[in-house]
């Protein structure tokens, strides 16, 4: 969709108030949502420009290899993050870059050997080891790092003592923290025992599916898989709404990419959606869990229809709904043309400030029609009724000059 004169102009305006890394970078990236490319480009490079410091590239890296899909660009702006780097943490988000946007294991593991080098104590060791037996599997080498920070007796009494009264007093929240230190700190052979506590402690009581999805992913994490999903599995006996399974089926695709038993969750939920998050919920999970975008879509077409039909009361507004389901339908489905008749039942609902004043927000950060978002903050500075909320519509229109 080629750009107005209007929208070029908002772009021109944007480009001239930037002043640093982040500015240029925004400007990109909106840019590539509105389907310049070529323009982007122009502007990543201007932001690359800018770029001082190691975390400057870094960012750079990531949004140049997400919203242009230049690998090799990208590859040499985490290069220059690599030179520009000065500790440990530096070093260590690099590495993490390069192995999960380019999956260069090679490199990945000579930047993170740099990273060693840097650590400074034994919190920076440990997390170093967790990292590169995360995404190197490299057992050997994260097992010597665990070596060189052990826990110092110190450690190991206070951990044991609060063990003991954890267990006592079925303290379930205590002892998923004892557990994750020594995760963390590499004794996944005492952070296992610990974990069979917490699991019967969560049994004795407790109604919530999250805690038992957040103990089952930490099995994953120590190689514990069929434990984990006898973990999931509990979770998903006492879920009692959507949000519990929604929890589920974000550590099911996260953690164990099982889709029959995601669509099992995500049709769960469907069946006991009540709210409009409910739905919203189930729509996304079709469509980002599944990559289902036809069941994502059929469940937007029943928000419509509950919204016309007002079948459902809407927490704040129908406004906030309609356009609630806009940005679902532009950023899930892809549907800019359904997208934007539901945004214009929006506007044609808005009644409040806040109702054209977020309408206006999600029209430019999500649907990126500039010219129609700023008419829109216009109407919201006309609803104003105080100086707090027309400074904030003020604010707002200045860039759109």
């Amino acid at each position: 969709m080629a750009l107005t004169k209007e929208q070029i102009n908002i772009f021109k305006g944007r480009i001239e108030r930037a002043d640093d890394v982040s500015d240029y970078m925004q400007v990109a990236c909106i840019l590539v949502k509105a389907g310049d490319k070529e323009w982007s480009e122009k502007v990543f490079k201007k932001a690359e420009k800018q770029a001082e410091d190691s975390d400057d590239f870094m960012r750079l890296a990531a949004n140049v290899y997400e919203y242009l899909d230049d690998i090799n660009w990208a590859e040499e702006l985490c290069k220059e993050a690599e030179e520009k780097a000065e500790d440990y943490y530096d070093l260590d988000s690099i590495a993490e870059i390069i192995y999960e946007k380019f999956g260069n294991k090679e490199w990945a593991k000579s930047v993170y050997k740099k990273a060693a080098e840097k650590t400074e104590d034994n919190d920076q060791v440990r997390n170093l080891a967790r990292d590169i037996l995360c995404n190197l599997n490299d057992d050997k080498w994260a097992e010597e790092l665990y070596k060189q920070a052990p826990l110092t007796t110190k450690e190991i009494n206070k951990i044991k003592d609060g063990e003991t009264n954890a267990e006592n007093e079925d303290d379930a929240y205590s002892l998923s923290e004892i557990a994750g230190k020594l995760k963390r700190a590499g004794q996944s052979e005492w952070a296992k025992e610990v974990y069979k506590k917490l699991e019967l402690a969560l049994e004795k009581d407790n109604d919530s599916p999250s805690d038992f999805c957040e103990m089952a992913n930490h099995l994953i994490e120590l190689g514990e898989t069929k434990w984990a999903v006898n973990v999931y599995k509990k979770a998903e006996d006492i879920a009692q709404d959507t949000t519990d399974l929604k929890t589920i089926s974000e550590s099911l695709y996260k953690y164990l990419k099982d889709n029959e038993w995601i669509k099992k969750i995500i049709n769960k939920s469907e069946q006991k959606a009540e709210k409009f998050n409910d739905y919203h919920d189930v729509a996304e999970a079709y469509c980002s869990h599944l990559g289902d975008k036809e069941s994502g879509g059929r469940i937007y077409s029943q928000i419509e229809e509950i919204i016309n039909s007002k079948k459902i009361e809407a927490p704040i507004s129908y406004s906030e709904e309609l356009r609630k389901l806009a940005a679902g339908i532009f950023e899930n489905i892809k549907d800019r043309k359904w997208a934007k008749r539901i945004y214009k039942l929006s506007e044609e609902n808005a009644e409040s400030y806040f109702d054209f004043r977020d309408l206006g927000t999600s029209l430019d950060e999500v649907f990126w029609d500039l010219e129609w978002a700023k008419e829109v903050y216009e109407t919201a500075g006309e609803k104003a009724d105080n100086s707090i909320d027309k400074n904030e519509i003020k604010e707002k229109l200045k860039e759109f000059e």
